[in-house]
């Protein structure tokens, strides 16, 4: 034990920490918000200190540009008080979060929309607008908020029912117990910050002009450090902080379920004139939905329904085919049209463009989509087609006059159905997408094609003119029906001398 008044050594701690990367962490800034993470690791003789690491504000900018990075210098100091710096090239993360002015109209509105948040205490809109319900919730009373970027400008219209309340904008950081807040009561604007929950006047402004029922614009404008408060048109109030640049919800704040809040409006720093509310009316923006592949001679659905219009409502879905081969669009559901993919043995590409319509006639920007349709497999059709018994129908009486145009109808059921394309009635379907032809033979030298005569099919029918058929050597007509699939030579013998219900056919020939 040192005597007493005895002098101890210091040692003095002149080791600097240490920078690593962080593993876990990726350095990101979200767009608009100027919080920086560094994606370091400090450490400082084996103890993680990275929840000391700063960052300078020096040379940071308000404006984000989308898409690029910020070089950041990123701090720290250990106990000893030795330094370290590295500057880190920051990516931006997101995007603005209001590009262009919202408006929010709470007396035309059936509900809530989903970008707001109860944050303390509920809300609901009535026939005169949004309004605070229920019990009062503890401090800061109720409060319903909006995400938007840093640099945001953002206002409210309500009418205030009664005296002696708060009603009011909040502009905050982290939380309930971090943020900014002016709000009006009996004719004085006030702006308050509270930070760690204790909350702080720090400056207000008198209007002998207004009362419990005047209608009030109170709006809020935030440029990296600066926040000005308006009262209409006019700017009121301007506070600097540097907590503003942690900021990124506006909202309201109620002391009282006795007020009507009628519109809100959000937008970028500096796209609000303040103490307005009329809005020139916005195009829709077209969504013709994902890219497909499908395949050949099968239906596909275009969807259209993640088209918007921020301001109204989409009334029309316009659909062009700008590639491909041209398929027939079913429009009994505009925004969700089916069609029929193509058939052919080499795989293809169809481009659809949709614009939309909004209420007020402005149409969007076309937006498009790609269906790849795969290539027909006409080995596999003939696989098919191959294992399959067929059976012909005809109506009972088979006539042939020679040399004339009268034709026969013949439609043909396949067992078992399943995985072929057969009419509604059950019978097989001779103009689907791979067959190429069908042929109906008497003689060897006797033969009628649907290649020569197109009305020969007719979706499940074969209308035949047996009158250009010749009989064999003993005057009979036996009538054979062969399939030809694409790109199949030798074709698929459908049936031979079997008609159900079966009767002899009648050849009547030529007189003279």
């Amino acid at each position: 034990m040192l005597p007493i008044n005895t002098m101890q050594p210091v040692v003095r701690d002149t080791i600097p920490p240490t920078f690593s990367n962080d593993a876990m962490v990726s350095a990101e800034v979200k767009y608009g918000t100027n919080i920086f993470i560094s994606g370091l690791k400090a450490t400082d003789e084996g103890r993680d200190i990275s929840r000391d690491i700063k960052y300078s504000f020096d040379g940071l900018p308000n404006t984000f540009v989308e898409g690029g990075s910020i070089p950041t210098l990123f701090y720290v100091y250990d106990k000893g008080g030795n330094y370290i710096e590295q500057e880190v090239e920051v990516p931006i993360t997101g995007s603005p979060k209001h590009p262009t002015p919202t408006l929010y109209d709470f007396t035309q509105l059936a509900e809530i929309p989903a970008a707001f948040t109860q944050t303390n205490g509920e809300w609901a809109v009535t026939e005169n607008g949004l309004m605070s319900v229920g019990i009062m919730p503890p401090s800061p009373r109720w409060n319903i908020s909006l995400d938007t970027d840093a640099d945001a400008d953002f206002q409210i219209q309500f009418i205030p029912v009664t005296a002696g309340l708060v009603h009011g904008v909040t502009f905050r950081g982290s939380g309930l117990n971090d943020m900014f807040y002016c709000f009006y009561r009996d004719g004085v604007f006030t702006l308050w910050e509270r930070f760690d929950g204790v909350p702080q006047e720090v400056t207000f402004v008198t209007d002998d002009t207004l009362n419990e029922n005047s209608l009030i614009s109170l709006g809020v404008s935030c440029v990296g450090d600066t926040l000005t408060i308006y009262n209409g048109s006019e700017p009121i109030i301007t506070h600097r902080s540097e907590q503003l640049r942690f900021s990124r919800q506006f909202g309201i704040i109620s002391t009282s379920d006795q007020a009507f809040y009628q519109k809100i409006m959000v937008g970028q720093a500096g796209t609000l004139t303040f103490g307005e509310y009329e809005m020139a009316n916005e195009p829709p923006t077209a969504n013709a939905g994902p890219d497909q592949s499908v395949a050949a001679a099968t239906q596909f659905i275009l969807d259209g329904t993640g088209s918007q219009d921020t301001d109204g409502t989409i009334v029309e879905w316009r659909w062009t085919q700008t590639a491909g081969d041209t398929v027939t669009l079913n429009l009994e559901d505009p925004a969700r049209p089916t069609a029929k993919s193509p058939s052919k043995t080499t795989a293809q590409r169809l481009t659809f463009q949709l614009v939309t319509v909004d209420d007020e006639g402005a149409e969007s920007s076309p937006g498009t989509v790609n269906i790849d349709v795969a290539a027909f497999a006409v080995s596999e059709m003939l696989k098919l087609l191959d294992t399959r018994q067929w059976t012909v129908v005809n109506d009972g009486s088979v006539q042939a006059f020679e040399g004339r145009s009268n034709r026969e109808a013949f439609r043909f059921q396949v067992t078992p159905s399943d995985g072929i394309q057969t009419s509604a009635e059950g019978y097989f379907l001779f103009d689907q997408p791979g067959v190429h032809a069908v042929e109906v033979i008497s003689t060897p030298t006797s033969k009628i094609s649907s290649v020569d005569d197109p009305y020969m099919i007719r979706g499940d029918v074969i209308a035949a003119r047996i009158g250009d058929l010749k009989t064999d050597e003993n005057g009979n007509l036996t009538l054979t029906f062969v399939l030809y699939v694409t790109d199949d030579k030798d074709g698929l013998v459908m049936t031979a001398k079997v008609i159900e219900p079966f009767q002899k056919a009648s050849y009547f020939r030529k007189q003279g």
